[in-house]
This record gives C-alpha cells, structure tokens and sequence, in this order.
C-alpha cells in the first residue's frame, strides 16, 4: 500500500494534487491501495530560508516506489522509503 504524504503544502494545493495525481496513477494494478495523507497546512523551509515542499513515499515494495519516482518525479521532488509493515492481531480480530 503506497502512502504519499504532502510536506509544505496549502489544503488546497494538496487537494489539487490528489486529483491530478489519482489520475496519473489510476493505471498502476496497485493503485486501489495507494493512499494520500493530507494534513492542515505545513511549511517546509531550508536552512537557506528558501520554501521547499515536496512529496514523501513509502511502500513495502521498491518496484512501486520506482513506480511513483518515474510518475511523479517529474512533477515534485521525492523523499521515499521502503518500509516494514506489522498487522494488528488484535484489530484484525474485530
């Protein structure tokens, strides 16, 4: 399950994304499990002082990882991670 959080970004302009970008990745046989985490406004500013939004993806899989960079890295600058995943027993259960 890909997650793209938006880091910098307006409410508006990461509803603008969202859209635009469900679109560039409706075609992946993955994409019914990528998922977008939109928070309130944050700014991201580097030390330079200069504002510097950008996206972050994280997946178990490298493939879908290369997946987003050739999609979206044209548009946005990437941090990704590949990451592990633990299923709740417990939540699972209900």
């Amino acid at each position: 399950m890909p997650l793209i959080e938006f880091l910098g970004y307006t409410e508006a302009e990461q509803a603008e994304r969202v859209e635009k970008y469900t679109e560039l990745l409706r075609d992946l046989p993955y994409a019914h499990h990528t998922i977008f985490c939109i928070t309130q406004k944050s700014s991201i500013i580097a030390v330079s002082g200069k504002h510097k939004p950008f996206l972050r993806v994280s997946s178990r899989y490298k493939d879908r990882i290369s997946d987003m960079l050739e999609i979206l890295g044209e548009h946005e600058d990437i941090e990704f991670s590949i990451i592990e995943y633990a299923e709740s027993k417990l939540a699972n259960s209900k």
